[in-house]
């Protein structure tokens, strides 16, 4: 308790959003100013039946991507729109060397998505990866950082080396569907003595095009896999 104390005097929380120390009197369970956290757009009603991005058009029941193309996953949840706020506390968890941050998406997760996780009876969550050269760089994979503490949360085991990345893949940002799919075709691997048979859910920071988490789940699938659903902290909305 002591040590914690004194690392925590050394090294202070800071809120995901916006950056800023978090006082004691701040965290509140979830490490975030309240301020900031009401700047967060939860993703609801309505929202995409397949993956789970946020419509526009409530009379819709899948995004445009969903209807015009087929996905290997059951179907997919996203917490909050990728928008200024959301993208700034992923950022913080991926580029300024803040892995705390990953409590905090884990936190809303379990409280959000925690029913309906244990709803599907998984065997385990499977973090997707990075790179070899990127682990190395950032020191750490924080889709697993979210994913261990998700489990921890909720009893749910996490498989992190059950799905690995082959080769390294060219910046997904500037692409389009079709770009991202063909930049990461046999980008991944899976472990069929890990994950032949098993209930997954995939999890990763972000969801945008689909690309990264169908060729997760195309990777899973091959080595066997039961149904896979995808998890992620942020997604877009159409």
């Amino acid at each position: 308790m002591l040590r914690e104390e004194l690392l925590s005097f050394l090294y202070p929380r800071r809120c995901p959003v916006c950056g800023d120390v978090l006082l004691p009197w701040q965290k509140g369970r979830l490490h975030i100013h309240p301020t900031c956290y009401a700047r967060l757009y939860r993703i609801s009603s309505p929202f995409c039946y397949k993956c789970g991005k946020g419509l526009r058009d409530p009379r819709k029941e899948l995004c445009p991507d969903c209807s015009r193309h087929r996905y290997s996953f059951e179907c997919g949840r996203g917490l909050w729109r990728y928008d200024s706020a959301s993208a700034s506390a992923i950022y913080a968890l991926k580029y300024r060397r803040q892995p705390e941050h990953a409590d905090f998406f884990a936190l809303c997760l379990a409280r959000f998505y925690g029913s309906w996780l244990k709803s599907l009876r998984l065997d385990y969550i499977v973090p997707v990866p990075v790179s070899p050269a990127r682990l190395r760089d950032r020191g750490y994979n924080q889709a697993e950082l979210i994913a261990v503490k998700l489990g921890e949360l909720l009893g749910i085991p996490v498989c992190a080396d059950g799905l690995w990345r082959v080769r390294s893949t060219d910046p997904q940002k500037e692409l389009g569907r079709a770009e991202r799919l063909h930049n990461l075709e046999k980008a991944f691997q899976a472990r069929e003595e890990r994950i032949s048979g098993r209930r997954i859910v995939l999890l990763d920071d972000v969801y945008t095009t689909g690309a990264t988490a169908e060729s997760c789940c195309r990777a899973l699938k091959k080595a066997g896999a039961g149904p896979v659903w995808v998890l992620t902290a942020c997604t877009g909305i159409q």
